[in-house]
């Protein structure tokens, strides 16, 4: 019998969407103004769905507005995932309101997060902010 990620009705094989992960850094220019930007970190497969009914009023009891939900597996370039990350999918960008690493077994993560409906509430990805990653390997 299967134990562990496949029991709790996560399926890997769903992870058919790309999902790319930012998170806010700042940066000082030469004159020592301190801009703020969003670096982009890492576009990994996920499962990306709007959360409604039942689920969405359990989720807004603790939580407010989340609009949407996504998994995606364990990666260790979002392992420190929190509420001041974004993500965008199909060109939109989502807040992540939390992220946890779902059963406790850096397996995957659980994500809630909101759309965006004003343009000025999201910082502006900057071109200058960029990771260096040992593997340039766009999925993992």
């Amino acid at each position: 019998m299967a134990t562990g990620f496949w029991t709790r009705g996560i399926d890997p094989g769903s992870f058919r969407k790309s999902v790319t992960f930012y998170r806010q850094s700042d940066k000082t220019d030469d004159l020592g103004k301190v801009t703020n930007g969003l670096v982009k970190v890492a576009t990994l497969r996920a499962d990306f769905y709007p959360i409604r009914g039942k689920e969405l009023l359990e989720v807004q009891k603790v939580q407010g507005e989340v609009t949407h939900k996504c998994y995606c597996r364990y990666n260790s370039k979002i392992k420190d995932i929190d509420s001041n990350w974004y993500l965008e999918y199909e060109g939109k960008k989502y807040s992540i309101e939390s992220a946890v690493d779902g059963g406790c077994a850096k397996r995957y993560f659980e994500i809630y997060c909101t759309a965006h409906v004003n343009a000025e509430d999201m910082p502006e990805e900057e071109e200058y902010l960029e990771i260096p990653h040992e593997e340039d390997d766009e999925y993992e």
